[in-house]
């Protein structure tokens, strides 16, 4: 791996420091014009402070020199005191210095509620937003959250663009990365992308790049394509004289790259990967680069290349890992979990799935455990501001039982809303795999069957509906027992999951049987992807040791959704008995097969019950095509109902058909 200089380690932390930056300058020069009170204006600090932030994502030991050099200036006034700690604040959560930058940020916030009154409101607004960004790079979301809300507040009443922009991109920036809503995080970004177009401000193209991150971590990759496509127009002609923004410009093309491997143009999205790794490591934008190759990691993983996904992951982790930088860390540790249950090491992957996790809950306990130090510092502030120790005691009790009820009814919230989103999860999750169960599957792609409705004419993505069944499920569980058949189930389910990527809809159907959803726009593509699931679903090594080694197998079944290109007339649930008819096929040819049938373009407006009925005639017609797993014969699949080898009971002949 090539040597990094500093700056490598201390690069932008997030996507959305960028556009939280630029408002953080603003707010530094913003105001200054504006007050006549001394002590109300950074006053001789003025320079100091600018250099403070702009150093920050950079060189942030400077910052960090800036910052003391000014508080300890006795001559400082009130507002540079408060932009100084908040410098101090980001720049020691750059360094890895948590303690430290939530301690100078809770002090800040102290100074801002108790002179909010003496403040003009765009100090006030800045301030809390400035704050926010500090305590999320530390990870410290609550408090971020409602700093951010109270700036929007203060934003949206003075009719203030910058503040409120601002404030939108921090929430969304939460929204997506701690608290995975993606809804909501897209309802902000796009108000406040909103604003930004009606006034002319400036970092546009940096919003509309945020909302198209965050639809593709949503799974919506057509949504998020035609987001980056427009992101990328506006980095590439920029209506100011601003120079490119080359950092945003890779990522954008990083995730188009993803989306096209996803969309079938592997080799391209590889290609087109790995230079913008190499560009991003040149920068650099560290936590960009592992992030890069964390998604080329998926595409090899996709591909079955688990062994190139782990040098991928191993690098990703090493990055993110020096760099502080957590979410592209836990990222990276799931990835490497994946190319480990790939490669069949069982225990190795399921230690890196724990660390990951671990990484998460740290971040929640650093959060809890600050808020609980702060307060104590609080409390022993105003205890040595006191003369007598009789009213010092009767006022740390107080403060005691105060702080008390706040953290029990704090805990109370916190404990419910997680309780609720877990509730949620596990509603929506089969308890044996973690996968989608059979419920919230359809929804899933009742959703897209609506969406294929709303669009009948234009260009789209189809879809391959897969079935998916265990091999002689019911003589694993003879002979070695149910308990082992459900670690056969738990281990095909594993690899399912990190075999459908972030495009894939993977649920457990029923019983041995599971469904997954690819986004397939031809045979071609469907008969390779059924080739790679073929391969990641079966072999002695996906085997649990409760089964003693034994070889597992699969049988799967697959048929194009929309069944006909531009076919608007029928759902998923028309399309998915073809598929169960593909897979009755492979499983009477022996087991361990595929077959797949796709739609073509002249048997569009075609009842599919006629297909159903008579899919060799359907055939020879052309109105579909029939593929299959290697060594099998096709002509067995299209027997008549006589046959020895039919997969379909055929009514009486229709009148349709010749």
């Amino acid at each position: 791996m090539p040597s990094r200089n500093t700056a490598a380690t201390t690069a932008p932390r997030s996507c959305f420091l960028h556009v939280v930056l630029t408002g953080l300058i603003t707010w530094i020069a913003g105001p200054a014009q504006a007050l006549d009170q001394r002590e109300h204006s950074p006053g001789v600090h003025d320079t100091q402070l600018r250099q403070c932030y702009e150093n920050l994502p950079v060189d942030p030991a400077r910052s960090v020199a800036l910052a003391q050099e000014i508080l300890s200036d006795p001559e400082h006034t009130l507002v540079a005191r408060i932009r100084a700690l908040t410098c101090l604040s980001g720049a020691e959560g750059v360094r890895g210095n948590a303690a430290e930058s939530r301690a100078n940020a809770y002090q800040a916030i102290e100074i801002l509620e108790a002179e909010a009154p003496n403040l003009p409101d765009f100090e006030t607004a800045g301030g809390y937003n400035a704050i926010a960004n500090a305590l999320a790079v530390i990870n410290d979301w609550p408090m971020a959250m409602e700093l951010s809300e109270r700036s929007l507040a203060i934003g949206t009443r003075l009719g203030h663009v910058g503040a409120q922009i601002a404030a939108l991109s921090r929430i969304a920036h939460i929204n997506i990365d701690y608290q995975e809503d993606y809804e909501a995080a897209e309802k902000r970004l796009r108000d406040a992308i909103a604003l930004a177009s009606a006034t002319d401000q400036r970092g546009i193209e940096v919003l509309v790049y945020n909302l198209g991150y965050s639809l593709f971590k949503a799974g919506r990759l057509d949504d998020a394509r035609n987001t980056l496509d427009n992101a990328l127009a506006m980095i590439r002609t920029p209506t100011t004289n601003a120079p490119r923004n080359v950092s945003i410009e890779m990522r954008t093309l990083a995730y188009l790259a993803a989306i096209k491997a996803a969309h079938g143009q592997v080799d391209q999205g590889i290609s087109e990967l790995t230079d913008i790794i190499q560009r991003q490591g040149d920068l650099p934008d560290t936590p960009a680069e592992a992030s890069s190759r964390t998604l080329l990691g998926n595409v090899l993983l996709n591909q079955g290349r688990a062994q190139e996904t782990l040098a991928q992951a191993d690098t990703a982790i090493d990055l993110a890992t020096r760099g502080r930088f957590h979410r592209e860390q836990r990222d990276a540790l799931t990835l490497r979990a994946s190319a480990l249950a790939a490669l069949g090491q069982a225990q190795e992957a399921l230690d890196a799935r724990d660390q990951a996790h671990r990484l998460h809950v740290d971040a929640l306990i650093g959060t809890t455990l600050g808020g609980l130090a702060s307060m104590r510092t609080k409390i022993n502030q105003a205890s040595d501001d006191i003369v007598s120790r009789r009213d010092a005691l009767l006022i740390v009790l107080r403060n005691i039982l105060i702080i008390a009820g706040a953290l029990l009814l704090a805990f109370l919230l916190f404990t419910q809303a997680r309780t609720s989103r877990e509730f949620t999860r596990l509603r929506k999750s089969d308890p044996l795999t973690g996968l989608l169960n059979r419920h919230s599957v359809t929804q899933h792609l009742d959703a897209l069957s609506r969406d294929t409705a709303a669009n009948p004419v234009g260009p789209r993505t189809s879809h391959a509906l897969f079935l998916i069944d265990i091999d002689n499920f019911k003589t694993i569980n003879e002979r070695f027992g149910s308990r082992a058949g459900d670690e056969v189930i738990k281990a095909i389910a594993l690899r399912l999951r990190d075999a459908s990527g972030v495009s894939g809809i993977a649920a457990r159907w029923s019983g041995d049987e599971f469904l997954l959803a690819l986004p397939c726009n031809d045979m071609a593509e469907g008969r390779r992807e059924a080739d790679r699931l073929h391969t990641a679903l079966t072999g002695a090594a996906l085997a649990p040791a409760s089964v003693q080694q034994q070889t597992l197998s699969i049988s799967m079944g697959f048929a194009s959704f929309p069944f006909f290109p531009g076919d608007s007339l029928h759902t998923w649930q028309d399309c998915l008995p073809l598929a169960d008819q593909a897979l009755s096929a492979a499983k009477q040819t022996g087991g361990n097969a595929w077959v797949g049938i796709w739609g073509n373009e002249s048997g569009n407006g075609t009842p599919l019950h006629i297909i159903r009925g008579s899919t060799d005639r359907a055939q020879i017609k052309g109105w579909i095509e029939v593929a299959t797993s290697k060594g099998i014969d096709q002509n067995d699949l299209l027997l008549d109902r006589d046959g020895p080898a039919s997969f379909v009971m055929r009514p009486m002949h229709d009148p349709a058909l010749p």
